[in-house]
């Protein structure tokens, strides 16, 4: 998908992506195949090993970045520079349909309400990811939540 979007490029490697749920690592795969930068967040510990290896196998772990946390507090995703990526990246969990641990750090156990989860997760977490992306850049979301994350970029709040 990222050689479709950046088809004026010959050189991907000059992409800076921010993933704000590096899920399964695909996201993460593709930045090590297109020697992007990668800056990732995941918060199920059950997974942060294998991501660790992906990186130290087949990447470079000066451009490939999966941080053991969570947003919308991820200090590693928050310090970075506003309009910083080229692309932005999220597939946030499903609220209560998708709990991959019992991590402190999933949204679910952060905000338990659904209520607080929306508001305090998922729109928080996209206002970050937002302020991240460079103009002109490409925000990508994989979600069947996509209703609310619709929801939130037709608020104006963007």
């Amino acid at each position: 998908m990222l050689s479709i979007i950046f088809n004026n490029k010959s050189n991907l490697s000059d992409i800076t992506i921010i993933d704000g749920a590096g899920g399964y690592g695909t996201r993460l795969l593709t930045s090590i195949v297109l020697n992007c930068s990668y800056f990732g967040v995941e918060p199920n510990t059950m997974s942060f090993e294998g991501f660790n290896n992906m990186i130290n196998d087949f990447g470079d772990s000066n451009k490939q970045i999966m941080f053991h946390d969570g947003l919308p507090n991820a200090i590693g995703i928050n310090n970075l520079p506003n309009l910083y990526a080229d692309v932005i990246m999220f597939s946030p969990p499903l609220f209560d349909g998708e709990i991959y641990s019992n991590n402190n750090k999933q949204s679910i156990k952060m905000f338990p309400s659904f209520h607080d989860w929306k508001y305090n997760f998922l729109f928080k977490s996209l206002n970050i990811l937002w302020s991240k992306l460079k103009i002109n850049g490409f925000a990508i979301f994989q979600s069947m939540r996509y209703d609310y994350i619709r929801e939130y970029m037709n608020s104006g709040k963007v």
